[in-house]
């Protein structure tokens, strides 16, 4: 067994959305990979930078900009997203990175499923006889 073969972080997950109140699916997947991958992570490495920067001159990060941060790192763990019937403010959203952050932005119940799939490493692990 390559025990470094367990966990792929740049694997795909389809997360399906649900309602919040409900539980009811919604009928939207976003196709996500882990906060670990490559792409998320480098969201992570900028956000440290940029806080160790404003640390360095006596100033701490604004609640205003972790938020943002926040939407940013979800959207960097967004691949794609498939709508299905759905619309989103009257339309149906073509996948960006930014128009991910900007919807997570508004739905924090999205950027939070999104991140807490995201950092589940059960959603990433390999099945045993690729590993």
């Amino acid at each position: 067994m390559d025990i470094a073969r367990i966990v792929d972080y740049e694997a795909r997950f389809p997360l399906d959305l649900w309602h919040p109140a409900t539980g009811e699916t919604l009928g939207v997947r976003f196709l996500i990979r882990s906060l670990e991958s490559d792409a998320a992570r480098a969201v992570t490495l900028r956000h440290m930078d940029e806080a160790s920067q404003l640390a360095i001159r006596g100033r701490s990060v604004e609640a205003a900009t972790q938020v943002q941060w926040l939407a940013e790192k979800a959207a960097a763990c967004v691949v794609s997203w498939d709508w299905g019937e759905n619309k989103y403010r009257g339309e149906t959203p073509e996948y960006s990175r930014k128009a991910a952050e900007a919807m997570f932005r508004e739905q924090v119940w999205m950027r939070d499923d999104v991140l807490g799939a995201a950092a589940n490493i059960a959603n990433f692990i390999m099945p045993p006889q690729t590993v």
